[in-house]
């Protein structure tokens, strides 16, 4: 409640500022005012400076996002990649209940693929809160299993997806 009179009290100190800086909308001058191409432009060239000001975020590695997920790969423009939740789910699941709960986190949140695991596994002293167990992937092995690594020591195989329990850590693009 107190967060959202401020954010009113700052909108209403924005408006009045406005109108001691540009007079009052709603005065009985109604006069249109035609702009010459001098104030046009000059408009322009302010507008494109600002916009030339504005610089993308970059991530990093192991940043942590407003969502509480962790950076664990970026595109060399540091504007896109890859996060991981901070944490694994309580316990260990067969691939069907793993994948759901991963996908249960909100939109863009998933299993991570074989290659993205890899890059997980590659990372998992910077995102921390990993076990040595394995993990599910969400790309299959064969027509029964589902790939997994271990994060104990790097290795990967094929489990079958229905009676083996391994954890699971979910990952979403940003």
């Amino acid at each position: 409640m107190k967060q959202e009179q401020s954010i009113i009290t700052l909108g209403l100190l924005f408006f009045s500022i406005a109108i001691m800086l540009y007079g009052n909308a709603f005065a009985a001058d109604k006069t249109p005012h035609r702009v010459t191409q001098p104030e046009f432009d000059a408009a322009i060239s302010t507008i494109n400076s600002k916009i030339s000001d504005i610089k993308p975020s970059v991530r990093t590695i192991g940043e942590v996002l407003p969502d509480n997920s962790i950076v664990f790969w970026v595109d060399e423009t540091g504007q896109h990649g890859l996060a991981a939740q901070p944490f694994d789910e309580d316990g260990q699941f067969n691939w069907y209940v793993a994948k759901e709960m991963a996908d249960s986190r909100g939109p863009g949140w998933r299993l991570p693929s074989k290659h993205e695991l890899n890059l997980l596994y590659l990372q998992k002293e910077i995102v921390g809160s990993f076990d040595d167990n394995s993990y599910w992937s969400s790309n299959e092995y064969d027509a029964t299993n589902m790939w997994y690594q271990s994060f104990f020591d790097g290795s990967k195989g094929g489990f079958d997806r229905s009676s083996y329990s391994l954890s699971v850590r979910a990952v979403r693009a940003f």
